[in-house]
């Protein structure tokens, strides 16, 4: 079972590339199938004992806002859902930041926009108490738009496809 039970969910992005679609809805609340993607991306978190969410809001915060109960009522169990809106746009970091009064020591962080099918059980496991962090990585042929991340004893200088504690990378 998980012993990280809190996830800080990134869904104040601008959603430049989708248009007209991110005009007055965040990327994580267009529909995927019958419910937003963001009820997707949760549900499967809860799948694997997260508990708490707090999501990390900065652009069209009012309509995050605005959706929490729909979401939370597609989840197949209640959970505790927080909205932290970024009062100005300060990137990821900022929007850790403006969130730190609601975060536990150790907890989960993610994009709003973005599914791993994996089994997420060692990522969410207590691990070593000594470890700055751990990423879930993919592996990709292409790392021009998100950089590359190298682990010890990769085969190829694209290869990431296991957790491992980031101080490894």
């Amino acid at each position: 079972m998980a012993t990280i039970r809190q996830c800080a969910v990134l869904v104040g992005g601008l959603g430049t590339r989708l248009g007209r679609l991110t005009a007055v809805t965040p990327k994580p609340l267009l529909p995927c199938g019958d419910r937003p993607f963001l009820a997707w991306l949760m549900w499967e978190f809860i799948r694997f004992g997260v508990e708490e969410f707090v999501l990390l809001s900065g652009h069209l915060a009012a309509e995050v806002e605005a959706r929490v109960a729909t979401i939370s009522a597609l989840l197949p169990r209640a959970v505790s859902i927080v909205v932290s809106r970024e009062p100005i746009r300060a990137g990821t970091g900022g929007a850790i930041w403006h969130a730190r009064d609601h975060l536990d020591e150790r907890f989960l962080l993610c994009n709003g926009d973005s599914l791993f099918d994996c089994n997420l059980t060692k990522l969410l496991s207590a691990g070593d108490a000594d470890e700055a962090g751990r990423m879930l990585l993919r592996e990709t042929s292409d790392v021009s738009r998100y950089g590359l991340v190298r682990l010890e004893n990769d085969v190829s200088p694209n290869s990431a496809s296991e957790v491992r504690p980031a101080g490894a990378a």
